[in-house]
């Protein structure tokens, strides 16, 4: 297969772009990420704060893959694996691991 030069220069301009939002982190942004992906934790609170809203609780977890914990009768394996992800999870929501996703309950204060 024989890549067209507008091809393989499509290609690269793609990655250039990645690489260059990647860098851009931190310039003319106001210290915000890029990407939603980026955003940590502390980052989303203090964007909820500056919103107007007060944080009630912010709790990060790892959502669990449904083809092993839908199985009717697991194997060793699947029980190897969901052990693996409910420990992760546990690490996740005591806050020693980064979280995958994070909830946020805030409110509105009262005037």
């Amino acid at each position: 297969m024989v890549l067209h030069e507008r091809q393989s220069a499509s290609s690269f301009g793609r990655r250039a772009r990645s690489r260059r939002a990647r860098c851009a982190y931190g310039r003319d942004d106001n210290g915000l990420p890029y990407h939603l992906l980026e955003f940590d934790p502390r980052s989303l609170a203090r964007l909820v704060r500056q919103a107007g809203f007060l944080l009630v609780r912010s709790e990060g977890s790892l959502p669990l893959p449904a083809e092993l914990f839908k199985v009717a009768q697991p194997d060793l394996r699947t029980h190897a694996l969901r052990g693996v992800f409910r420990l992760l999870d546990l690490g996740m929501r005591a806050g020693c691991l980064p979280p995958a996703r994070v909830r946020l309950l805030a409110r509105k204060p009262y005037d």
